[in-house]
């Protein structure tokens, strides 16, 4: 047979047992997921979008970092949004990092959401899942200008969504930080 590729490769490694492998393999993904071409190949490796949403649980920082660029990479191409956006629990895990202490963690997990978010089925799970719009709101005005022109894209991108025009209308004080 042909010998894997160095993206499946990379995949592989995901999974080692050593934490040093795992954050050079994670972080050789994101930065590979930067190009167009790599964003393709990632996307349809079998399993790497499902280890990378496990890589954000992980306890080490710099992994879960490294783990949301690469989703946030993977997500600008719209077939990748939908494999990342079914995968269950990244929504969730995104949402809890877009509050991290880190704010580098912070911009790579609303540039993920952001990313997401120009996909109409996205837009549906991202709008409920519960107090991402709330985390968006307060980013909006408590943050650098950087980040509030994140989430306001982040936003913009939900307020597609006819169910999400009512729940961002409800959360309070939104309008007025708008």
């Amino acid at each position: 047979g042909q010998e894997p590729g160095i993206i499946t490769k990379l995949g592989a490694l995901l999974e080692n047992s050593d934490e040093g492998i795992r954050y050079h393999a994670v972080r050789a993904i994101a930065n590979l997921a930067w190009h167009t071409v790599n964003q393709v190949n990632i996307g349809q490796e079998l399993g790497i979008i499902t280890k990378l949403g496990t890589l954000l649980k992980n306890s080490d920082e710099g992994i879960r970092y490294h783990a949301v660029r690469a989703i946030a990479n993977l997500a600008i191409l719209k077939a990748n949004q939908e494999r990342i956006g079914q995968e269950p629990g990244i929504i969730t895990k995104l949402g809890t990092l877009m509050v991290n202490a880190n704010a580098e963690m912070r911009r790579a997990a609303l540039d993920a959401i952001a990313n997401l978010a120009m996909l109409p089925v996205n837009q549906e799970s991202i709008g409920q899942e519960p107090g991402i719009i709330t985390k968006l709101g307060t980013l909006m005005v408590n943050a650098n200008a950087e980040m509030r022109r994140a989430a306001l894209a982040a936003i913009a991108k939900l307020a597609l969504n006819e169910n999400n025009q009512a729940s961002i209308g409800q959360e309070p004080g939104i309008i007025t930080k708008l």
